[in-house]
């Protein structure tokens, strides 16, 4: 029996499907909602607008439900037009064991633009990551244990680590637990020995919510395969909502632990 956990969260194995989308495609919806104009400014300001949903789609292709879980904090009341596009569009339903089928499910709507004030603001925000990384590697251990992260500021210049706030996965804890739950394949070694597993992973999300750059930084010595299957399970993961410094998305870097034990 396997039991999970991330950030002290449980979560249940489920067996994959293949789930509903939109019978137009995700790329012609995601133009037509590009034309709104409230949509289209949005994406001019910070060249991403980004929500989560649940949504209950019917085996007929019929929106039976359908909830946003999260959003982008800069969306500029885009969501309204999203959902409403959303809730009109007919779908081409899942299937499960070969069939059309009902299915529940999240995912995430993200629409980009290469905004240049948004590629601007990105751009200073790094300048500014490293000037502070090098004033800290000035001071040494005279700044608290070194970590730039728990320093407020070095003379004139503010922490930008400080004043971000962190790319997240859209739900939160409880969306990503719910995306390893239904991709995640315990390595069948590390199972029949009873080996618990865990990994800690770095990697970049993009002002648009993509992730690259992935890192194993620690690891289940004993199962090394549990880490490269959490290293796939996250490259499927769905887009993130971006960090967000001075009212801008910005490239930053995130850790993430992943833990699962057998029972």
């Amino acid at each position: 029996m396997l039991s999970a956990a991330l950030a002290l969260a449980s979560i249940s194995v489920y067996g994959q499907t293949e789930r509903p989308e939109p019978l137009m495609g995700w790329n012609e919806l995601q133009a037509t909602a590009a034309k709104n104009d409230t949509v289209n400014s949005a994406l001019e300001e910070s060249g991403l607008v980004i929500a989560f949903y649940k949504a209950t789609i019917s085996k007929k292709g019929v929106v039976k439900e359908l909830t946003m879980e999260d959003e982008g904090p800069l969306n500029a009341g885009s969501t309204e037009i999203l959902t409403r596009l959303l809730k009109n569009t007919t779908w081409k339903p899942g299937i499960e064991n070969g069939k059309a089928a009902t299915q529940t499910f999240y995912f995430s709507f993200a629409i980009e633009r290469k905004s240049k004030k948004a590629l601007e603001k990105d751009s200073l925000y790094r300048q500014k990551v490293k000037e502070f990384n090098d004033l800290v590697k000035q001071h040494g251990d005279t700044l608290e244990d070194g970590s730039p992260k728990n320093i407020d500021s070095i003379g004139n210049l503010a922490n930008p680590f400080r004043q971000a706030i962190q790319a997240r996965y859209p739900g939160n804890d409880q969306g990503f637990i719910q995306h390893v739950s239904n991709n995640f394949s315990y390595p069948s070694r590390c199972l029949e020995q009873s080996i618990s597993g865990s990994v800690l992973l770095k990697f970049r999300v993009s002002p648009y919510g993509l992730v690259s750059h992935i890192e194993i930084v620690e690891m289940s010595k004993g199962c090394p395969e549990f880490g490269e299957e959490a290293v796939r399970v996250l490259r499927l993961s769905d887009r993130w909502i971006p960090a967000v410094w001075e009212n801008s998305y910005i490239q930053a870097y995130r850790q993430l632990p992943i833990a699962l034990r057998v029972n």
